[in-house]
């Protein structure tokens, strides 16, 4: 059991987590119809209402002077987006009623993925020094406490669906939606149970994408070449358009390729294998094994979210990068050198500060 989870309840038996497979199997099996490929792609509406949000966002920033934190704006993206996708939810209000009522954390900002990441500092530290909780204790309890917070907005969430559901609202067929359907279809489910899975879904949803566009904004700006094709695919399949439609999406296959380009470093598949080249990504260019890529793993565990990762997010992320590089020159300080912080997943260790312009 991961150390953390010895002094409170982070991820618990969610569908990532649980180990019994005769319990997962039938869990696993009602979650399919919230990543079904049709109603994923109906979704880029609400991914470009988030979009541009952020867009709104950056624009009294583009003067060539303010030092902007890309990382923490797509971040924020991120969590605007699974919330609302996954559990028709921005979960402002709970969020501020929840964190305002923190004792020991102090370096939270009042969004819920700023307390995620600090979850996650929480778990590395354990992981490194299982006595770190005797050793630190004062620390240990702010992230038990940021862990407490977590569920504690989880389970409102999911007891506000179910008062909607008991009203006889309309509601989303969505993840939060199938998670209250495992729990009807279980008599043995538990509120804590589905607080378990309904983390476990939010966190994978955020993470990955935020991280992935952080990497990709990064590596396009220290490589004028690819940023040159990318800018030219961008025009080519937009022009002067800023809104973007599914079909648009399937057209940008180079914006595709420098999303995953950042992902594979195998030198035994790949000659240069820590140089950013997306081009090696290119679907006429045969993959010397198919197990060169596979980030949702093989398997009867393979992860449940593999359709939503590469349809979902990945249509998110394309329209994040594509409209962000469409509306801004980003200029990173000459000497930047991108360091990676290795915590449950990779991510770039500082804020990534650059300056704005208008294109």
């Amino acid at each position: 059991m991961n150390p953390v989870l010895k002094f409170c309840r982070f991820l618990g038996d969610g569908l990532f987590t649980i180990r019994d497979y005769e319990t997962w199997k039938p869990r696993r099996k009602m979650y399919d119809p919230a990543f079904n490929r049709g109603y994923l792609k109906t979704l880029v509406p609400m991914f470009e209402k988030c979009v541009n949000k952020l867009l709104d966002q950056l624009r009294p920033l583009a003067d060539g002077r303010t030092e902007v934190p890309m990382k923490k704006h797509l971040s924020d993206a991120a969590t605007d987006v699974i919330s609302k996708v996954a559990f028709a939810s921005d979960f402002s209000d709970v969020c501020q009623i929840k964190l305002a009522g923190l004792r020991n954390i102090t370096v939270v900002e009042g969004k819920v993925d700023s307390l995620i990441q600090y979850v996650f500092v929480g778990v590395q530290k354990s992981l490194n020094n299982p006595l770190y909780k005797y050793f630190h204790p004062y620390e240990a309890e702010g992230y038990r406490e940021a862990i407490r917070a977590l569920r504690s907005i989880g389970r409102e969430c999911i007891q506000m669906r179910i008062k909607a559901l008991d009203n006889g609202e309309e509601v989303p067929n969505d993840i939060l939606t199938c998670i209250l359907k495992v729990a009807s279809a279980d008599e043995t489910a538990h509120i804590e149970t589905l607080v378990d899975d309904f983390l476990t879904f939010y966190v994978a949803g955020q993470e990955t994408t935020a991280n992935t566009l952080s990497f990709a904004v990064i590596l396009v700006h220290q490589h004028p070449e690819v940023l040159e094709r990318l800018l030219a695919e961008i025009d080519e399949v937009l022009g002067s358009r800023t809104s973007v439609t599914a079909e648009d999406l399937e057209k940008l296959r180079y914006t595709e390729q420098t999303l995953v380009g950042p992902m594979c470093q195998l030198p035994q598949y790949f000659d240069n294998p820590s140089t950013f080249n997306p081009s090696r990504f290119d679907p006429e260019n045969k993959r010397p094994s198919p197990f060169v890529f596979y980030p949702f793993g093989v398997g009867h565990r393979a992860c449940i979210g593999r359709h939503f990762a590469m349809v979902c997010d990945r249509m998110e992320a394309k329209l994040v990068l594509c409209r962000l590089l469409q509306t801004f020159r980003l200029t990173f300080p000459s000497d930047y050198k991108l360091s990676v912080m290795e915590r449950t997943s990779r991510q770039p260790r500082d804020n990534m500060l650059c300056t704005l312009l208008p294109r």
